[in-house]
């Protein structure tokens, strides 16, 4: 028994799994940010180049 919670103890495999889903989870966080953040600014942008095509051509 002792020698099964030694092996567990020193088994750096889960660890490794676990940073990796940590290092995951924080640039997925920064992706959708960033496509919200974008999301907004690419919405405004066409909205003001739809006003200014209007005008334009009125």
């Amino acid at each position: 028994m002792l020698k099964i919670v030694e092996k567990v103890l020193l088994n750096d495999l889960g660890a490794s799994t676990l940073e990796y889903g940590i290092i995951a989870a924080l640039v997925s966080t920064a992706v959708i940010t960033t496509v919200l953040a974008t999301g907004v600014s690419l919405g405004e942008l066409y909205q003001l180049l739809t006003v200014a095509f209007v005008k334009a051509t009125s």
